[in-house]
């Protein structure tokens, strides 16, 4: 996969920016259940996918697809001893995956997961590499959340702060209030980013630098723009739909997956035991240059594929995950950039 170029240059045309038809090319890479979340790994050659529990699958946990040869492997996760930020240590038997950030550094590859299994935590696992065959996780540690918080995705910074969503109690207010974006550093532990404030916080990206975030709120189904450490005033822009993950394409533009309906319908399919549920769903490219959009994609469900909830870049392709389905659609619908 291609690095991303700061500042970013206003790459793509307006004449994109229509409703983009079905392409015939679509297919669905199979054996992978509720894909919900989808990253990959500095070289490209990966994809990791966050495995929702639900559905008829009673645990969560992480699959690893072979980008060339679209292999699926499930990550063997291995119980791990506590240490002094996580004294629970790591059980693989109730981890419940959610949103997935990933850090390079010279020393290596760090994924960083959320989870809802026995504790609300970011759970921390070095990826080692393997000549052949997919890549082992190790764990490593956890950064517990906030008493009452309820985490959703997760990004990180080049120098390791991370931001995540909180949809349950605020940090350092009375009971009742909810929802905020919420950052951790080592130094400083966790506390709010000023002006976020708001219930429905949902996928999120940083720039490697830390400066801004983006983040999508799904009831309200818009991005954010937060400018962090600085007076200049964020941006915002409406998807039309209910916002889900958000990651960043090839060229640096905002893509953005989501569902189409009403929050009660998609919650509805969430809580119960259906295999995939007939969601329509859509995406969009924003231009984070002009917080405009770029391309919007909106699709029927299918026999194989709807609800969609995270769209990466691999390639000129996208790849779209799902919080309730058993695989993950291929597709050059505002592909890859």
């Amino acid at each position: 996969m291609r690095r991303l170029r700061w500042p970013f240059a206003a790459m793509l045309v307006a004449a994109a920016m229509a409703v983009s038809p079905a392409k015939a090319a679509d297919s669905v890479i199979q054996g992978i259940t509720n894909a919900e979340d989808l990253i990959a790994t500095p070289d490209g050659r990966w994809v990791i996918a966050s495995s929702m529990a639900g559905g008829g699958q009673a645990q969560g946990g992480i699959l690893l697809i072979e980008a060339g040869a679209r292999r699926v492997t499930r990550a063997e996760l291995a119980k791990a001893p506590g240490t002094a930020r996580c004294p629970a240590g790591f059980d693989p038997a109730v981890f419940a995956s959610h949103g997935v950030a990933l850090r390079s550094t010279p020393s290596g590859d760090t994924l960083y997961v959320v989870n809802h299994g026995g504790r609300e935590a970011i759970e921390r696992f070095r990826l080692v590499g393997a000549v052949s065959g997919p890549p082992r996780l190790e764990w490593e540690d956890c950064i517990l959340f906030p008493a009452g918080g309820k985490a959703n995705s997760v990004a990180v910074a080049a120098d390791g702060t991370l931001f995540a969503g909180n949809g349950g109690q605020a940090i350092n207010e009375p009971a009742g209030v909810m929802g905020e974006i919420l950052t951790w550093s080592e130094a400083g532990g966790w506390r709010m980013v000023p002006g976020t404030r708001r219930l429905s916080w949902n996928g999120l990206v940083v720039t490697p630098d830390g400066g801004r975030i983006y983040a999508a709120t799904w009831t309200e189904r818009r991005v954010y723009e937060f400018v962090l450490n600085g007076d200049k005033p964020g941006r915002t822009v409406d998807t039309e739909f209910l916002a889900d993950n958000v990651r960043w394409s090839n060229d640096g533009a905002l893509l953005v997956a989501g569902q189409y309906g009403e929050p009660d319908e998609v919650r509805a399919c969430h809580h119960s035991p259906q295999t995939l549920c007939a969601l329509e769903w859509g995406l969009v490219r924003i231009d984070s240059a002009t917080m405009t959009v770029a391309c919007r994609h909106r699709q029927a469900p299918g026999p194989k594929f709807s609800g969609a909830t995270s769209a990466l870049a691999v390639g000129r392709e996208l790849w779209v995950g799902t919080l309730r389905g058993q695989g993950v659609l291929v597709t050059e619908a505002c592909g890859g950039g």
